[in-house]
């Protein structure tokens, strides 16, 4: 793999602070003869779709909880639990991409 085409790799990976899943989905579909390119950019695409995914699950767990509650100033457990984890979950994927990327950087 050329130089261009590891810096392309790890913004895919730093991507996840500035451009979300769209420079990953750009540099997948632009990278035709590449294949490890394309394999990094899809890898990243993969990791920053995961966050926004549960994000929206943890919106629906938060809605139906809310609803379901008697009193509006209490939150059940569940949307609390879900919340934490969200967050936690978000921030091992972010860890991990800017490992990948700094390793990508770094070779």
């Amino acid at each position: 793999m050329t130089t261009t085409n590891r810096f392309l790799a790890a913004l895919c990976y730093f991507s996840f602070f500035f451009l979300g899943f769209i420079f990953p989905t750009v540099i997948y579909f632009v990278a035709v003869d590449d294949f490890e390119l394309k394999g990094h950019a899809k890898r990243a695409l993969i990791s920053h779709l995961f966050p926004l995914v549960m994000g929206i699950i943890v919106f629906f767990v938060f809605l139906t909880q809310l609803a379901s509650s008697s009193e509006i100033t209490a939150l059940p457990y569940t949307a609390i639990l879900a919340m934490f984890l969200f967050g936690l979950i978000s921030f091992i994927v972010m860890i991990w991409n800017v490992i990948q990327g700094i390793k990508l950087v770094k070779d």
